[in-house]
């Protein structure tokens, strides 16, 4: 019972069982409930109480950090989502092999469709950028996808309209492709 209290109240706290009453069963239920040593109350397992303190401490410290290191990752992840999807710029994330693999709002009106999921799958020649060839773009595609670079460039939209676009690339190992 007072296990139960205490990990309701606490469920990060600690709690060591040092009996001379209980037995296997008893131990067992605690463990499944978060107890996190169980040691019976002897001069033999004596010696284990300072370690299963130490022990229990740790494990508590080691899961606050994890946790509040999971919090943080979360809030970051939240925070550069909220920056990719509210940014005026486009922005896509682009694989050499897969083409578009995720862009934000502005970049789907950029290219002239309804919804940035419409831009999954394309690639930079599916565009129709009025001065270079399909093949213009393969031969420039090394260059991107090794070092940063910006240019400027035209494209056609699907409706027939032309926008001036500055492209700038940042490469990454780190998508796989």
């Amino acid at each position: 019972e007072v296990l139960r209290t205490t990990k309701s109240q606490d469920p990060g706290c600690p709690v060591i069982m040092y009996t001379g009453t209980g037995s296997e069963e008893i131990a067992v239920e605690a463990m499944k409930l978060g107890l996190n040593d169980y040691i019976i109350k002897n001069v033999k397992h004596f010696v284990r109480l300072r370690v299963a303190v130490e022990s229990a401490i740790e494990h508590a410290e080691t899961r606050a950090r994890a946790e509040r290191l999971s919090t943080e990752l979360n809030e970051a992840q939240a925070r550069i989502r909220f920056l990719f999807e509210e940014s005026h710029d486009g922005v896509c994330i682009l694989s050499p092999a897969r083409g578009v693999l995720e862009a934000n709002a502005s970049f789907a009106r950029m290219v002239g469709v309804a919804d940035a999921s419409q831009t999954v799958g394309m690639h930079p020649w599916d565009w129709d950028d009025i001065y270079s060839t399909r093949e213009k773009v393969l031969a420039r595609w090394p260059k991107v996808i090794s070092s940063p670079e910006t240019y400027e460039t035209r494209f056609r939209r699907p409706d027939g309209s032309v926008i001036d676009v500055e492209i700038s690339s940042t490469p990454t190992e780190k998508l796989g492709d």
